[in-house]
Formats: structure tokens, sequence, C-alpha cells
């Protein structure tokens, strides 16, 4: 349940963070497909560092500013493979494009820039470096029935949201 909780987290988290710099910039857009405040680019985001992390950063032994170096650029590759993918996903699947970046400089086609990718970047080094370990103890003392409670309330957001989107 480790990593359905580190999903949802991220996702809620990803959806706030979203939606205040939309409040910010007067925006009247929506973070995400869901009904729900999640937004699940973040918390798979999130998962794949964590992969990176466990496979291939904790491992290393050397110098700690050689491999935050390495963690900022495997943040950068991997959020925006991510990024790209779930854009990707959610035209294929739904036909919105809830980002496109093909206005701005620097872009790679329409879901990825690289202005972005270098936030992604920071902010995965900020995650792993600074919040992993701290935010990890707080998932792993989540109660299995709390978790249980929102699988439940997942399926069924990601279920209407298809009904919605099909029927």
């Amino acid at each position: 349940m480790y990593s359905f909780n580190c999903l949802i987290i991220y996702s809620i988290f990803g959806f706030v963070l979203e939606s205040m710099v939309y409040k910010i910039k007067g925006s009247k857009r929506h973070s995400g497909i869901c009904y729900g405040p999640v937004t699940y680019v973040y918390g798979f985001g999130v998962l794949v560092l964590n992969l990176i992390y466990q496979y291939f950063l904790f491992p290393l032994k050397i110098n700690k500013w050689l491999k935050m170096f390495i963690t900022f650029l495997l943040s950068v590759i991997s959020l925006s493979l991510v990024e790209w993918l779930g854009g990707v996903i959610l035209y294929q699947l739904f036909q919105v494009r809830l980002w496109d970046y093909s206005g701005k400089s620097f872009h790679l086609g329409r879901y990825v820039c690289l202005e972005l990718a270098l936030v992604w970047g920071i902010m995965g080094t900020f995650y792993l470096t600074y919040l992993k370990k701290r935010v990890d103890d707080l998932i792993k003392r989540i109660p299995k029935k709390l978790s249980y409670l929102f699988l439940g309330i997942q399926i069924i957001d990601i279920g209407a949201v298809f009904i919605n989107q099909f029927f």
C-alpha cells in the first residue's frame, strides 16, 4: 500500500500546487481530469523518482554534489517523460490537452518544454534530497483501512470519469 499512498498523497499535493498557480494567475483552469482533488501525473512522477532513488541513486557511493547533479539530471529526464506520456495518454483517451507548451520557447512537442523540465529537475532533486525520508515515515503510518477507503474512492472517481467520457 506504500506506493498507492504515495501516488495519492503526491497527486493531491500536485492538485493543490497547480490549483494555487492557476488561482494566482487568475485562470479558470482545473487541474486534472478527475472529480476529486487529484492530479495523477504528479503522483506517478514521484513513483518514478522513488524507483530511480531505490535502484540507482541510493546505492551510489559518490561525492554529495555529484550525486545531487545526477539526481537533477535524472529528475529532468524522468519527470519530463512522465509529463509527455501523461499528455499523450490524456489526449488519446479523452481528447483533452490539460497542458500545451507548443507556444513556449524550447518546447519538444506539445507536452514538454525546457522551462518546466528545469522546474521538474529542481523539484525532483528537492524531493529526493530533503523530503522523501520525512514523508516516507508519515506515509508508512497510514492505516491500511484508510488506504483501502482512498482506493475505493479513487476507483469510483476514475470510473465516473470513464463513464462520463464514453457513455
